[in-house]
């Protein structure tokens, strides 16, 4: 056994931001373009790690069976750098 706080997950630092343009008109009418940007800085280390001891087996499609350490191995990692453009409209 080891002592609390021995083992940890990566901190995590996660840059997102949107920048947004409003053009009103009569009749209480927007125009809305946005730009979104996730995870500018790439941040790549693990949202979630697997803490049972021990060893899995897994067997691929192509027949090939392959054992690994579980143990503070990712099991969901942090998605890539995404942007995204798009208009809103409301009227």
């Amino acid at each position: 056994m080891d002592r609390t706080g021995t083992y940890r997950q990566d901190n995590v630092t996660i840059f997102d931001t949107r920048f947004e343009k409003r053009l009103r008109f009569p009749r209480r009418r927007e125009v809305g373009l946005f730009f979104d940007a996730f995870n500018i800085l790439s941040a790549n280390a693990a949202q979630n790690q697997d803490n049972p001891t021990g060893r899995r087996t897994v067997t691929l499609p192509t027949g090939e069976v392959v054992d690994f350490q579980r143990f503070m191995r990712p099991t969901t990692l942090i998605g890539p750098r995404v942007f995204k453009v798009g208009l809103k409209l409301a009227f």
